[in-house]
């Protein structure tokens, strides 16, 4: 039996019941105050910015005081995703000119040290990772940052699922292997992951737990499985001129209730901004 010292113990160490705000308000209340310690899973279809949202939880959630991000990126490279930060400030900073991500990356900005040193506070506690997609190497890495930064808050974000290898015979194994070995992640260091998921081709066009490609192991190992979809149409929305409506909806939340909201999306600033 677990006795009432042991659950005392357990709840009153901040480590097991902090929350890290995102600067997300919204999705802040429906976690019920912020990251919490768990398995996260995004899923939307292509083109609606998931890579940009995750990056700029990652860049909000290190202005929080002692918070480390370990950002796996298995798709670009740390230059494009820095690129796409940079943009982001220049667009919600009022002195700074606003510029594209291609902008920066293309090397067609002047003056990048001042926009460079609104991004080095954030820059400094957000590690990419963007050369290792074996599934234990992933694991070795954690596993080293999070006793590097044992006295710090870490977040863990992984895009995405889909391009980890592991050792599986087939697609549906390989995602049943990595989500298990990312959810006993989380619960081991006691740490927020959260993990890009693509979608199934039809799946996409449901926005339902059986949107997730292998669904089955997602639906029942993951804490909190959210889907970004747009209401009014399916054109995307990446690096475009274009600002329209996405819609993050909790389909699974292990503690708590579940809830839908929109976001503003800034494509060709990579930005994501609270209605």
């Amino acid at each position: 039996m677990l006795t009432k010292e042991e659950y005392k113990n357990y709840v009153e160490n901040e480590n097991n019941i902090r929350k890290i705000p995102t600067n997300f308000n919204k999705l802040d209340n429906i976690y019920g105050g912020g990251l919490s310690k768990g398995l996260t899973i995004l899923g939307a279809n292509t083109g609606l910015g998931k890579t940009t949202f995750v990056l700029q939880l990652a860049d909000n959630v290190v202005q929080q005081p002692n918070t480390k991000v370990l950002f796996f990126s298995l798709e670009l490279t740390k230059y494009e995703l820095v690129s796409k930060s940079l943009s982001r400030l220049s667009y919600l900073d009022d002195n700074l000119t606003n510029h594209t991500p291609n902008d920066f990356i293309s090397n067609s900005v002047d003056d990048l040290d001042t926009y460079y040193s609104h991004y080095e506070p954030i820059g400094n506690n957000v590690y990419i990772v963007d050369n290792v997609r074996n599934i234990m190497k992933i694991s070795k890495t954690i596993y080293d940052f999070c006793n590097e930064f044992e006295n710090d808050k870490v977040v863990v974000i992984i895009d995405y699922i889909q391009f980890i290898n592991c050792n599986g015979n087939n697609d549906k194994q390989n995602v049943d292997i990595i989500t298990r070995e990312l959810k006993a992640l989380a619960n081991n260091h006691n740490i927020p992951i959260v993990a890009i998921s693509s979608l199934s081709r039809e799946g996409a066009k449901r926005n339902d737990i059986s949107s997730f490609k292998e669904s089955g192991s997602i639906e029942y190992t993951a804490d909190y499985l959210i889907i970004m979809y747009q209401k009014e149409n399916n054109r995307g929305l990446a690096f475009t001129d274009d600002t329209d409506t996405i819609t993050l909806e909790f389909l699974k939340n292990r503690f708590g209730v579940k809830g839908q909201f929109d976001l503003k999306y800034i494509g060709n600033y990579a930005t994501f901004k609270e209605l």
